[in-house]
């Protein structure tokens, strides 16, 4: 039987076209309608997205592509001799072998991904307006692939003072410091940032505590005693009073500058049968007392009983544990640690204000509290608290270390009248560390175990 010819001429087309290499059709990738990238061929490759463009910016085997790759998927690779057949995954790999970032939704290279800092917050205490604090160290952790470091502070009286980072970094760590010298007296705060990962900065700036000059009289440096005067910690240099190369005139007077000696943790000073006495030496700032733990009656189990020695022999801290409750009475306010700061020896101890160098404590508490309970750090401003009242406090949140002036303890709202009384400059009775129980269903409270004052230092 005969085949009408155009039946023929289109079974020899299609025998033509099945002999045909179909190798010679592959061409550029075309992105489907469904994110799919397909070459001509019917080759997968991969997943494409549209987070975002990945340069493909150099050979690969013996190819180089100039257009455009397949935006960013999650299944694509490449070829030892030929162009990039998928998209890039997840860590983003260019043609040519090269890092280029892990691309965000919005398409950038996202470098900070691969740099962490640790710790993520620096304290630098109290400093004096005109002084440079001790440098510290923040370390700078890179992984995966080699960044390029881009470092940068905010915040008045902040500085890097050192970075031992390279300007390509290699994977590793580094280390940058901060310094921080206060212009002005007052709280400050900055950041550091590292390509993106941020570290806080915080300080305050106080006025000077070394010696000024009384009327008539001028102190030399390391100050002697002269014919007919006296010196004293923080007293007066007599008439005739002199200086390493003094001119002193009569009347003059100079008040000598304790901060070098107040520097010191007072919970290494620790003595007596409890080892809770702080004793009043030198370092200790003029602050002499004991340190005990209190409670409203059931928050604190431990120690038991509350008025057992909350400083164990030989452990870094004075600890507490217990739970907090809501009590919407107050009855179960909490429990606590205290340190008396002028106090004398005894059972029949006489509790007096403090009348030291100090402006404040720079505390750290350390072990476990519920997840948001907040914990009070509080100066007592008479020997008892007001019936019915409270000591001013500042609110913390949770553990950690915490610089607080006398002049940071706030009466809160509902303590008006007798109820509450600020500290009249450096006047505070006692230092105390609280957790607080709950008077209202949203206060967070919970089991906290060994909650510890493990470094108490004057500032």
């Amino acid at each position: 039987m005969m085949l009408p010819s155009r039946l023929w001429i289109l079974v020899f087309a299609s025998a033509v076209a099945c002999s045909y290499d179909a190798s010679q059709l592959a061409g550029p990738p075309v992105e489907g309608l469904d994110g799919s990238a397909t070459r001509i061929d019917g080759a997968s490759l991969g997943n494409a997205d549209t987070s975002g463009p990945i340069r493909s910016d150099g050979p690969r085997g013996t190819d180089t592509i100039d257009a455009p790759m397949a935006k960013g998927g999650s299944g694509g690779t490449t070829t030892g001799d030929g162009p990039v057949a998928g998209g890039v995954g997840s860590g983003g790999l260019s043609s040519n072998g090269g890092t280029v970032g892990r691309p965000d939704s919005s398409g950038a290279d996202v470098s900070a991904g691969l740099v962490a800092v640790n710790p993520t917050t620096l304290d630098f205490s109290t400093i004096d307006v005109g002084a440079v604090s001790a440098a510290q160290a923040v370390t700078v952790t890179v992984s995966g692939t080699a960044v390029a470091i881009n470092a940068a502070v905010s915040g008045i009286g902040f500085a890097i003072s050192a970075d031992t980072c390279a300007a390509l970094q290699p994977v590793g760590t580094c280390t940058i410091s901060v310094q921080f010298a206060p212009a002005a007296q007052g709280l400050a705060s900055g950041s550091l940032t590292v390509n993106g990962a941020a570290v806080s900065l915080s300080g305050r700036g106080v006025a000077g505590t070394g010696g000024s000059t009384g009327a008539g009289g001028k102190a030399g440096a390391g100050g002697s005693t002269g014919s007919g005067g006296s010196v004293s910690t923080g007293g007066i240099v007599g008439s005739g009073g002199t200086g390493a190369k003094p001119s002193g005139g009569s009347g003059g007077s100079t008040v000598i500058g304790t901060a070098a000696t107040c520097t010191t943790d007072l919970m290494t000073l620790r003595t007596g049968t409890d080892n809770n006495w702080i004793p009043s030496t030198p370092p200790s700032c003029g602050i002499q007392g004991s340190l005990s733990a209190y409670s409203d009656g059931s928050t604190c189990t431990s120690p038991s009983p509350i008025t057992a020695s909350a400083c164990a022999s030989g452990t870094a801290g004075c600890c507490i544990s217990g739970t907090t409750v809501i009590d919407s009475t107050s009855a179960k306010w909490g429990c606590g640690l205290v340190l008396d700061l002028n106090s004398s020896a005894g059972t029949s101890a006489t509790k007096s204000a403090y009348a030291g160098a100090a402006k404040g404590f720079k505390i750290t508490i350390t072990g476990t509290v519920a997840t948001g309970q907040v914990i009070r750090i509080m100066y007592g401003s008479a020997a008892t608290d007001p019936t019915g009242g409270t000591a001013p406090y500042k609110e913390v949140a949770g553990l950690g270390t915490y610089s607080v002036l006398f002049s940071d303890a706030t009466c809160p709202a509902w303590a008006t009248g007798t109820k509450c009384a600020v500290v009249s400059g450096n006047a505070a009775y006692s230092l105390k560390v609280q957790i607080p129980g709950g008077s209202a269903a949203t206060d967070k409270v919970g089991a906290f175990s060994n909650v510890c004052i493990t470094s108490i230092t004057p500032i």
